[in-house]
């Protein structure tokens, strides 16, 4: 499936990741497509605040260990998904 669409600020784009975050599932991939500037970091940003409230679901509360190992495998991941989209986007 594929599907275009246009913010038109920051926040928006933030916005739209927040929506996609919750319902994206293990497995999902997503690829981004865009020139330098055209807010596939800011988006992918949103995602990830948009997946936060589910950490106490896959960590569960009181276990603050796992919650920070959780959190760095997180931020390394969007991370990297943000490295690789800008090294597709400049093929």
């Amino acid at each position: 499936m594929s599907f275009d669409v246009a913010t038109h600020s920051e926040a928006d784009t933030i916005a739209l990741g927040k929506a996609l975050g919750p319902v994206l599932r293990d497995g999902d991939v997503l690829a981004l497509r865009g020139d330098l500037g055209a807010g596939k970091t800011h988006f992918v940003q949103g995602i990830a605040q948009g997946m936060m409230p589910l950490v106490s679901l896959a960590v569960g509360e009181g276990d603050r260990e796992g919650l920070k190992l959780y959190l760095r495998r997180t931020i390394l991941s969007v991370l990297v998904v943000g490295a690789l989209v800008e090294v597709v986007c400049q093929l």
